[in-house]
């Protein structure tokens, strides 16, 4: 039988500080909405266009532990995690679902702003094209 798989990976900003609060078992969760943006130029006019796309994106234990500590709003991260939706009734009886990106792994790639962005010296860095070799 083949394997199925679910998988997210998402590089994008972060727009709040995490939300976090304890489970009953004391294990830390954390919770922030991390939006991702699309740009193409509109063929017919030429312009540039741009679309985003909010994510919900939720952590447990010690990766919530680490975005509580270090993540803010506006900061750069990169996610990689499986979807996870949850169902349930409202007070009315109307069935409610939510999606969200279960988070297995993050990386903080930005941080301070006063950082530049810029590679260490010594080291060139190198724009992929068209025309390598392989």
């Amino acid at each position: 039988m083949p394997k199925c798989v679910n998988k997210v990976t998402l590089l994008g900003y972060v727009g709040a500080g995490p939300e976090c609060s304890s489970m009953p078992s004391g294990d830390t969760v954390a919770k922030l909405r991390l939006a991702t943006s699309k740009k193409w130029k509109d063929k017919a006019t030429g312009e540039g266009q741009e679309s985003t796309e909010w994510h919900s994106v939720t952590m447990f234990r010690g990766l919530a532990e680490v975005a509580q500590k270090y993540v803010n709003k506006g900061d750069m991260i990169y996610v990689e995690g499986h979807l996870k939706t949850r169902k349930w009734e409202d007070a009315t009886g109307t069935t409610k679902l939510f999606t969200e990106v279960i988070a297995d792994d993050l990386s903080l790639l930005s941080g301070k702003r006063e950082v530049a962005q810029m590679p260490p010296k010594g080291h060139m860095a190198y724009e992929c094209g068209d025309d390598l070799p392989f």
